[in-house]
């Protein structure tokens, strides 16, 4: 409907689908380089650009683009960035490890940026788990940019999906005014 709604979408479903698809490529065995990375996110970047300017009509856009963001939108984003700062804050200066991700997240995650490919029938270490590598790929990347495996900024994640989540439910609610107070008791 607005800007807002085009930037929560956009950051939803570039978030997990371009994970989903590094998650395939390491399927059918391709090995996670640098440069493959690169490529990946350029293309796919490229791609995404390209199919939002040729599948709309310059009106469909012109209206998406036209509708003015409320002040109200600008508050609620300004508290859902603020409340991802402070979380953010929390996980750059305290570590709090958790016995699950030491388990098979953070192994798995190891795992992916040593070997730069999935797991296969030699990772016996945790052969018992049939978790996906969904969650490690997000790890892994963090890793990537970061030039090594640094434990306490893997849980950065963690918040970016919350700063999702909050922002998917505040877009539904935001849509109903009739029942909103009552919803957003229920965000909170």
């Amino acid at each position: 409907e607005n800007q807002l709604d085009f930037i929560i979408n956009s950051l939803v479903l570039g978030s997990f689908l371009s994970v989903f698809l590094l998650l395939m490529l390491g399927m059918i065995g391709v090995v996670y380089t640098d440069t493959l990375l690169i490529i990946f996110f350029s293309v796919l970047s490229i791609a995404s650009l390209l199919y939002t300017i040729l599948s709309k009509k310059d009106s469909e856009l012109e209206i998406v683009f036209d509708q003015r963001i409320q002040l109200l939108d600008i508050l609620w984003v300004a508290v859902f960035l603020l409340l991802f700062y402070l979380l953010i804050q929390i996980c750059l200066e305290q570590y709090f490890p958790h016995w699950d991700c030491f388990t098979f997240w953070a192994v798995d995650a190891k795992y992916l940026f040593e070997n730069m490919r999935l797991r296969d029938a030699t990772f016996n270490l945790l052969s018992h788990f049939s978790y996906s590598s969904l969650y490690p790929l997000y790890s892994f990347l963090i890793y990537k940019v970061l030039g090594g495996i640094y434990e306490q900024f893997a849980g950065i994640i963690t918040v970016y999906f919350a700063l999702l989540s909050c922002l998917l439910v505040f877009k539904r609610i935001y849509k109903q005014p009739s029942k909103r107070l009552k919803s957003f008791q229920y965000l909170f």
